[in-house]
């Protein structure tokens, strides 16, 4: 499996059951005037995971959905949203990935990662690998 695979195979699972807002991927920015999310993925390190003449290799990765929910609302919702992305992502075997325990975190208003600062904007991350 090669990096635009992986790349296809989470954008397509993702597209395929996402259906509780706006979504774009990578760079993409949402201008929807309500809550949206974004997804990307982040490649980490490669390793040889076993010896011998056809040793088997590990590449790792962190999928992110940047979840945006409208000012003045509270975090609730942004929660909620969080939840429906931990349950798709915990524990997933998709093809040859294999994804682990999803991170949620909060990004304060005054940060340089957060493109819309008047937004709340919470990240839930997940941990993955692929052999090849």
């Amino acid at each position: 499996m090669s990096y635009l695979q992986e790349k296809v195979d989470i954008e397509t699972f993702f597209a395929g059951q996402w259906s509780h807002t706006p979504y774009v991927f990578d760079n993409g920015m949402s201008m929807e005037d309500d809550e949206w999310v974004r997804l990307s993925i982040q490649h980490g390190d490669s390793f040889q995971a076993s010896m011998g003449d056809n040793p088997a290799f590990r590449h790792i990765g962190v999928v992110f959905v940047q979840i945006y929910t409208k000012p003045n609302t509270g975090s609730g919702r942004a929660m909620e949203l969080a939840d429906l992305v931990d349950q798709m992502f915990r524990n997933l075997v998709l093809t040859n990935l294999r994804f682990k325990v999803p991170q949620v975190r909060h990004i304060h208003n005054n940060s340089r990662i957060n493109q819309r600062p008047e937004w709340l904007q919470v990240n839930v991350s997940t941990e993955f690998y692929r052999g090849s």
